[in-house]
């Protein structure tokens, strides 16, 4: 089931909660591009369960001064941690609670820029409650958008992937690069 995940913050702490379900794909990119004004922030990721306490996962993090594993100092009771939430098209999840803005940082630098905290190339970096709440889902009251038009969308992407493939494709036998997507 299509959700649109939202990212906010209330100028202290981060939020993130979903809205959905929606019939398709396409049908949630279209109330994600009527919000854009409202929540610039948002994704849209196909989800079973949205509303499920968010899966986390101990940060593990690397001086970089000293080259050794060290340690996460937890945030203080009842303050406030930092999290990386990560997310791809079907799932996501948290990796946290780090005590600091500088111990976060400090563990996304730690890990390869092209493939994010533990391979996630999507993450965002949020100030949340420890534990974090379970996030809220919203109910879409967009009605769904008509069959041909959500056809007509998927042609329209497919013919622009087509196209990119070919610039890419293009672009990598002229530099000598090979032809395999990053």
């Amino acid at each position: 089931m299509h959700h649109v995940m939202i990212i906010t913050d209330d100028g202290i702490t981060d939020r993130f909660y979903f809205v959905g379900p929606f019939v398709t794909e396409i049908d949630a990119v279209e109330w994600g591009l009527r919000q854009d004004g409202d929540n610039p922030s948002w994704h849209v990721l196909d989800l079973a369960n949205p509303g499920a306490i968010p899966r986390i996962l101990p940060p593990t993090t690397q001086t970089i001064a000293s080259g050794h594993v060290g340690y996460v100092i937890p945030p203080a009771p009842g303050k406030p941690g930092y999290y990386v939430l990560c997310f791809d098209c079907s799932s996501y999840h948290l990796i946290g609670p780090f005590g600091d803005a500088v111990q976060l940082e400090q563990f996304i630098n730690y890990t390869d820029e092209n493939d994010g905290p533990y391979g996630s190339p999507a993450w965002y970096q949020l100030l949340l409650d420890v534990p974090p709440e379970a996030p809220k889902v919203v109910l879409n009251t967009m009605p769904p958008l008509p069959a041909e038009e959500v056809e007509r969308r998927r042609l329209k992407i497919a013919e622009e992937d087509a196209f990119l493939e070919a610039v890419y494709a293009s672009w990598c036998s002229n530099s000598g690069q090979p032809a395999q997507r990053p």
